[in-house]
């Protein structure tokens, strides 16, 4: 089992607003199960997404997987925007498709162009593309 933990140094630091304070406003604007199936479309894995406030103050997030299952746990004292979920589960997402620890020039390049991925994806309404009405 591979485990990685991004501080907050790695992250651009993006601050465009949520809906609400902290974690309430987090849980009503932000589409979990969404993310949970572009994530498992992505890695090809179990996905459990999970959020705490109990994490140290420098974890962003941080990610353990194995063959068919992977978790990843967001800080909610420090990821406030969709975008800011979408960055750190994009950085994790790096390190379960390389399958690396390691935060490499080739691990920053496929974080990128998973964010922009994932991004698109929700964006556009969900794995496919469509409205997934349900998440």
């Amino acid at each position: 089992m591979a485990a990685d933990m991004m501080d907050s140094n790695g992250y651009t630091g993006k601050t465009q607003g949520t809906q609400g304070n902290g974690a309430e406003g987090l849980r009503a604007t932000i589409k979990w199960l969404r993310l949970q199936r572009i994530v498992q479309k992505i890695t090809g894995k179990k996905v459990n997404l999970h959020c705490s406030t109990s994490l140290q103050s420098n974890i962003m997030a941080a990610v353990s997987y194995a063959e068919e299952e992977c978790d990843i746990v967001l800080n909610l004292n420090n990821v406030k925007s969709i975008e800011e979920v979408i960055e750190a589960i994009s950085h994790e997402v790096a390190h379960i498709v390389l399958g690396s620890e390691d935060d490499t020039k080739q691990h920053k390049e496929k974080w990128k162009a998973l964010e922009m991925e994932i991004a698109q994806k929700y964006f556009q309404g969900g794995v496919s593309g469509g409205d997934n009405s349900k998440d």
